[in-house]
């Protein structure tokens, strides 16, 4: 079944519904490709944004072409639909994204790390947390 969520952000409600495995699929390992540009970065951990660490933000954006996340973008906008501030109106992302986000970048990014962590959150904390169990001695799971 597919998970749904409701968020607020500037002002504005967003129902972010999951894609389908189908999508999902091939998304997921885009998804991983671009993350780990910023793998020395997360395996610092929370906290650690001292000017070596900015640099490999900034090191890491670099590296990102933005025509790479249209897709991960495109899914996101098609899965979410948004209401207007009074609640009256719900129209789904994709058929308002450049009117509805534009000069709203902080509230655009948000809106994607959020279907993110919808669409890829569990895979990436049960991922982590296998991988953290590997580097204390953990064994993984046999197949």
């Amino acid at each position: 079944m597919r998970k749904q969520q409701t968020v607020n952000i500037e002002g504005f409600t967003y129902e972010l519904s999951q894609m389908g495995a189908v999508e999902g699929r091939a998304l997921v390992l885009l998804f991983l490709k671009l993350l780990g540009r910023f793998a020395p970065l997360l395996a610092k951990g929370a906290g650690a944004l001292d000017a070596d660490a900015l640099d490999a933000i900034g090191t890491a954006i670099n590296t990102v072409d933005a025509k790479e996340l249209e897709p991960l973008w495109d899914a996101f906008s098609r899965h979410a639909q948004v209401r207007s501030k009074d609640g009256k109106t719900r129209q789904v992302v994709s058929e308002v994204f450049d009117e509805h986000f534009a000069g709203e970048y902080f509230a655009m990014m948000k809106f994607f790390i959020e279907s993110a962590k919808l669409n890829f959150g569990d895979f990436l904390g049960k991922a982590l947390a296998q991988a953290g169990d590997l580097t204390s001695g953990g064994q993984a799971p046999s197949p």
